[in-house]
């Protein structure tokens, strides 16, 4: 699971419509569980020391666990690590700058 990956799965969870192509027969529900199983990976892609917070095997739905994020926003933000800026390489190492 790299960068990539979640976000190919956030643009198909937001993108996500009922009988889309590839899903022309389902019903409402099984609409619903594709729908609640993309979200579900998502949430799986959150900080761990969240999941102590936030509970997420608790709520019912997703919106107890949006309301969940919402209640606990400013200690999820305290929570969270600064984002890194990873060194990339040279392609070659006989690259120099000037």
């Amino acid at each position: 699971m790299n960068h990539s990956w979640l976000e190919d799965l956030k643009f198909r969870e937001n993108n996500a419509r009922y009988r889309e192509t590839g899903h022309t027969c389902e019903t409402p529900s099984e609409y619903v569980i594709r729908k609640m199983d993309l979200i579900r990976l998502i949430i799986k892609e959150a900080p761990d020391s969240w999941s102590s917070l936030l509970q997420p095997k608790f709520c019912k739905t997703i919106v107890q666990f949006q309301n969940a994020v919402k209640y606990h926003k400013s200690t999820l933000l305290a929570m969270t690590p600064p984002p890194t800026n990873p060194v990339t390489p040279y392609p070659n190492e006989n690259f120099q700058t000037q």
